[in-house]
């Protein structure tokens, strides 16, 4: 599953969604202009990981034990 962090009116964040909907991809969209936690995400993408263009997409992994399979190449 994938985490896509955009804006509407965002020609790239709407590419995004569309690829990974035609890929059959899982995904969740956090519109920064419309969401309850935006502002986390802001400080997220911006002060924390020092990114300044949107979208954003993260692969999802899930708990330790896909961590540790994904990373043995499993």
């Amino acid at each position: 599953m994938y985490l896509v962090i955009g804006r509407a009116n965002c020609s790239f964040c709407t590419q995004a969604k569309e690829l990974l909907t035609r890929n059959n991809k899982q995904f969740i969209y956090i519109d920064l202009a419309d969401h309850e936690h935006a502002d986390a995400y802001k400080a997220l993408i911006k002060d924390n990981m020092n990114l300044s263009t949107v979208p954003q997409v993260f692969e999802l992994i899930g708990g330790y034990t896909l961590l540790e399979r994904k990373i043995n190449g499993e």
